[in-house]
Formats: structure tokens, C-alpha cells, sequence
């Protein structure tokens, strides 16, 4: 059974964006043990019941850097394999159809002699990505990915009005509406606007419908035209807002991107015009940053999110949000200043820490990494993969004993991890029994 440990590595946010990266390195030195290329990698696709999962893509991406992706065919019965592993870490995940993701991998990575190189059995939660790795020359590596299905990022849920009723007719609708029967208010509205068609609360109810029950892109034809028809309806730029940008992560998931862009950008200047409307709603400023970011407007997405923590500062999510954006776009030092301020979950606050120092750690920059994990270590003192990622850069910063004995502390906490033969070996070579 997987410790808890395992369980918890990882990033904790959604949407989105920390990945961890598989430290297998080698025992002597410090040294990376799957760096180089012409590794082969064999593998299989199952479901969560154990069967099969053919005629699907995979894509094997870089961690960082411009080198291009690799699609990988899987085969009927579910079987895969890459001959010639390329360079430097790289992650795996579903490419084609939409919907699907890695929630769990396995991975055993092996020497030419046979020898165990590295060792992964852990579930990839709803959001996160799947760890990456690597596979160095003429060494072989095999991988059982578990796939099921997406669970989408969606908006926060926005207050929805009733139309503002000018006739008898629309106060019936209203009453369909509050009742929440969807179904017979669709019904009832294009009943409606067959005899009417410019009947504007009609054709604003009628988009709600149509949303509610899952039709987004319809939804959005009849809340643009009642946004035309009534703009001054209470709640309507956002819930357009809202409709676009479900509407744009469709198109996404799809592989659309261009028209994804466009939609999120659509969403975005809804959204606003709401904030205008509604200055400071907690809602539509989530919504907003939502389509930001998946139109890529990371800058003006930190604007809003530091707006709703000044209005919040105990909104630990967008806290966090906001700490992965400013990391992401190479504001470091500035995510690092707002993760110091966070109140609430210590372990959410300590793995943020922990992602933003992974990257460090790949990056070489062993004395930032060894700062930021010390107040990881400060604010989960009995979780060992503090203390690995902490005892790893002590170590390849030259400071042995520092880093043996949290690498000692991480092993008398979970014996049992997946690689603990690997840094048991790593401190016999350092001198440490």
C-alpha cells in the first residue's frame, strides 16, 4: 500500500501548473542517474478496472525548453513503446481523445544489468500532472499508466437572476425558473419566442436553460443576443462571462486552441463590464481570472488576484493561485514574499514551498532551494519529503553532514518509499552508514 507520503507529493492546486520532478539520482556523487538519451521506454494503457485502453495518443512532453514534443500511438491492446528516449526530463500524458487523464503511474526504470535505477508507484489526483522523468542511455524503463476520465476546472458558481419580468408571460417563466425545472423552461421560453422572437427576457432565460443542461455553446448564441436585447439585466455580463469561458475550456480540451483563446478573451471583457456593474464580487473576479489565465494574460490574472487577496487576505486558494502565476512568469522572489504571508494549511503553504523549490533544485540553484525548504521543514517537521528535498540540495551544495542527516530523518520516516534503496545507497557512498 502507498504511504502517506507518496500520497501527498505533488501540487495541491488545480490548473493548472506545479509539477514535481522524479529526483533519481545516482549514489555516487549526487550524480544524475537518467540524464542522457537512447533510453528505451515500454508501456501500457489501462482503465481504472484494469482493461485495456486502446487507439489513444500520448504525448510525451519536455519539462522545460524548446525541444518538441513526442506523440506516441498506443495500440489496440493498449501497448506502447519510445526506442529512443529523449534527453532531460520529460512527462507523459493523454494527448487524444479530450477527457481523459493519467490518475495513476507506475514507472521501473532499470539498468542494463538489471539493477533497479529508479522506482515510481503513485496516483496523479484530479488537476495535477503526472511526475516527470527520465530515461538515460541503454538503460529500459517500463510504465502502467491508469487513465480516467478529466475532471474539468470550472468557473465559480454565478448568482443567476431572474428575468426582469415586463409581461405576464415572463413572470410565469419566473416562476419555472426559481423552481428550477430547466427542461420545461426551455420549453417554454422557445414556446414563447416562436410568437415573439425579440422578447428579451425569454431569450435570456432560454440561454440560462440551455446551460444548465449542458448545451454551452448554444447557451452562448442566446446570451450574446440578450445581452444585445437588455444589457442592463441584473447578473448578465457575468453569467455570459462565466457560459464563455466553460464554452472556451471545451474548445480547449478539443484541441482548439486558437478559438479557446478567443472565447477566454470574450470571457474576460464580460467579466469586467460585470465588475463594473458589481465592483468587488468575490465571483466574478474568480471567473475573471479564470479566463485570464486561460486566454494567458498571466499579468492582468496576478493583478486580480492580488486585489482579491488585499480584499481577503485569509483566501488562502487565491493566495496560492497567485503565488503559482508570479513563479511561473519568473516573479520568484515576489511569489515568495506572498507565500510567507499565508495563513491556513500548513501543508498547503509547505508544498508550495516545496514545488517552487523543485524547480530551484533543476535549475542548480541549491542555495535558494536550501532556504525555502528549511521553512518547508519548519512548517511540516514530520513530513519526509521535506526533509529528502532539503537533505538532496545540502548535499549537492557541498554541505555532506547537513544533508545526510536529513536525508537520515527522511528515512526513519517513511523507510518505505519507492526510492528509499536509492538514497540509502547515496549516503553509504557519501561515508554514513
Amino acid at each position: 500500500m502507498q504511504s502517506e507520503a507518496t500520497r501527498h507529493q505533488g501540487r495541491l492546486l488545480s490548473a493548472s501548473l506545479f509539477c514535481l520532478a522524479v529526483l533519481l539520482l545516482s549514489a555516487v556523487g549526487g550524480r544524475a542517474a537518467l540524464a542522457a538519451d537512447e533510453g528505451r521506454l515500454s508501456g501500457k494503457v489501462i482503465d481504472e478496472e484494469g482493461k485495456p485502453v486502446g487507439g489513444i495518443e500520448l504525448l510525451l512532453a519536455p519539462v522545460k525548453g524548446s525541444a518538441p514534443p513526442i506523440v506516441i500511438k498506443v495500440n489496440r491492446k493498449g501497448r506502447f513503446s519510445v526506442p529512443r528516449f529523449p534527453r532531460g526530463l520529460r512527462r507523459l500524458e493523454v494527448s487524444a481523445p479530450p477527457g481523459l487523464a493519467v490518475r495513476h503511474m507506475t514507472l521501473d526504470v532499470r539498468a542494463p544489468d538489471g539493477a533497479r535505477m529508479g522506482m515510481l508507484d503513485e496516483d496523479v489526483p484530479p488537476g495535477i500532472e503526472a511526475r516527470p522523468f527520465a530515461v538515460g542511455i541503454r538503460q529500459r524503463a517500463s510504465v502502467t499508466l491508469v487513465v480516467g476520465q478529466e475532471e474539468e476546472e470550472k468557473a465559480e458558481t454565478v448568482p443567476l437572476e431572474a428575468a426582469q419580468a415586463t409581461s405576464a408571460n415572463l413572470a410565469r417563466l419566473n416562476k419555472i425558473f426559481e423552481a428550477g425545472d430547466m427542461e420545461r423552461l426551455l420549453v417554454e421560453s422557445e414556446r414563447i419566442l416562436a410568437d415573439d422572437p425579440d422578447e428579451a427576457g425569454a431569450v435570456y432565460l432560454r440561454g440560462i436553460a440551455l446551460w444548465q443542461l449542458g448545451r454551452s455553446e448554444e447557451a452562448v448564441t442566446a446570451l450574446r443576443r440578450s445581452v444585445a436585447l437588455m444589457p442592463d439585466q441584473p447578473g448578465i455580463h457575468g453569467t455570459l462571462g462565466s457560459v464563455l469561458a466553460e464554452s472556451a475550456r471545451k474548445k480547449s480540451d478539443q484541441g482548439e486552441q486558437e478559438e479557446a483563446r478567443r472565447l477566454f478573451l470574450e470571457a474576460a471583457q464580460s467579466l469586467r463590464e460585470q465588475l463594473e456593474q458589481t465592483p468587488g464580487n468575490n465571483v466574478y473576479l474568480v471567473n475573471l481570472v479564470i479566463a485570464l489565465e486561460g486566454a494567458g494574460e498571466d499579468q492582468e490574472a496576478t493583478d486580480v488576484l492580488k486585489t482579491l487577496v488585499a480584499a481577503d487576505p485569509g483566501n488562502v486558494k487565491a493566495r496560492l493561485r497567485l503565488v503559482e502565476i508570479l513563479h511561473k512568469m519568473g516573479q520568484t522572489d515576489q511569489a515568495l514574499e506572498f507565500l510567507s504571508q499565508a495563513p491556513g494549511s500548513q501543508e498547503q503553504v509547505a508544498f508550495a514551498y516545496h514545488n517552487i523549490a523543485i524547480d530551484l533544485f533543476n535549475a542548480g540553484e541549491m542555495e535558494k532551494v536550501i532556504a525555502i525548504m528549511e521553512r518547508a521543514v519548519a512548517l511540516l517537521p514530520d513530513h519526509p519529503m521535506m526533509h529528502r528535498l532539503l537533505g538532496r540540495a545540502l548535499v549537492a551544495h557541498g554541505q555532506i553532514d547537513e544533508g545526510v542527516a536529513e536525508l537520515e530523518k527522511y528515512l526513519e520516516l517513511d523507510p518505505d518509499f519507492p526510492e528509499a534503496d536509492t538514497d540509502r545507497a547515496l549516503i553509504e557512498a557519501l561515508g554514513r552508514d
